[in-house]
């Protein structure tokens, strides 16, 4: 697939720089080369840092699964030199450069890097339908004007649109692009918040029930009177009345530990389910965060044309 479509590309970027292509032909080959470049520059990138590999920075080493990770991430996780990848195999890493390189990935990553410098995401002027520079766009936000809120080229902007108020569409995407900065760190400061917060509460409860187990279970007068009254048993009678005493004591404590089992162990359930089995380990892949329903509304980006 890489290889024709390259063939294809390369032709298509002569094309596009010699201004032998129409405006529309121009848009779809950068939107195409927009997803394409995207999909494969996050193929060869690693997994852990999510940094495009190279040879000289971010070298890209094969583990013994078939797997692929940079070298300074195999270094950072590799535990007593065992490095276990997110298939659950290990990896025996005692000098991590000893390790084969993935020059193909490599490869890719050069020559995605070279080709987006070639080709340049555009759109088209919804003036003159000239295919334009990102960049070189503005938008309109004259209410009166026909093209309010449309994308439109600097020299229509300076002509047709002079009079008007209009921003430059890259002011625009900065703005975007810092409130999904600021989204994604209150997301993730949260998270931490969260995390912190149960991993407090789990210390709580196991200081409570150390407390509990020594306390009840050792200095309890009720439970040591039981069991010193054994010696006083004299036919079988008594002995079921000492039994039924204490069942009735100590069977409500028993269901309501046994309930508490069962939440915990429902706990730790759903830890293993979203952080994996080593839920520290900085090799599980993370989760996509996908917003509930009721917080869609709160979780949202301006749209450009509301800005």
């Amino acid at each position: 697939l890489l290889p024709s479509f390259s063939r294809v590309l390369r032709l298509s970027v002569t094309q596009f720089s010699n201004g032998s292509m129409d405006a529309a032909r121009q848009i779809d080959l950068a939107r195409k080369h927009d997803s394409f470049s995207w999909e494969i520059t996050n193929r060869s990138s690693c997994d852990i840092c999510y940094e495009p590999y190279d040879s000289s920075l971010v070298i890209p080493r094969v583990l013994s699964c078939g797997h692929t990770r940079c070298e300074k991430c195999i270094a950072r996780c590799a535990q007593e030199n065992l490095y276990k990848c997110i298939c659950q195999k290990k990896t025996v890493v005692r000098d991590v450069r000893s390790l084969p390189i993935n020059r193909a990935l490599i490869d890719i990553s050069d020559y995605m890097n070279g080709l987006s410098t070639l080709l340049k995401p555009v759109e088209a002027c919804t003036d003159c339908d000239t295919a334009v520079d990102l960049k070189w766009l503005a938008v309109c936000k004259t209410p009166d004007c026909e093209k309010f809120r449309r994308l439109i080229c600097l020299a229509c902007a300076m002509k047709q649109h002079s009079k008007h108020e209009y921003v430059l569409y890259e002011y625009i995407m900065d703005d975007v692009r810092a409130k999904c900065r600021d989204q994604l760190t209150n997301l993730q400061i949260s998270a931490r918040d969260q995390c912190d917060r149960v991993s407090l509460l789990a210390n709580d409860v196991a200081k409570r029930m150390d407390k509990i187990s020594t306390s009840f279970f050792e200095k309890n007068d009720t439970a040591q009177l039981l069991i010193a009254q054994t010696k006083g048993i004299v036919d079988e009678g008594e002995a079921m009345e000492l039994l039924s005493i204490a069942t009735s004591f100590l069977d409500p404590i028993t269901r309501e530990l046994g309930s508490m089992i069962s939440g915990l162990e429902f706990i730790r359930a759903g830890i293993e389910q979203v952080f994996g089995e080593e839920s520290a380990s900085s090799t599980q892949e993370p989760k996509m965060y996908v917003p509930s329903a009721n917080e869609e509304d709160s979780f949202c980006l301006h749209t450009l044309f509301d800005l």
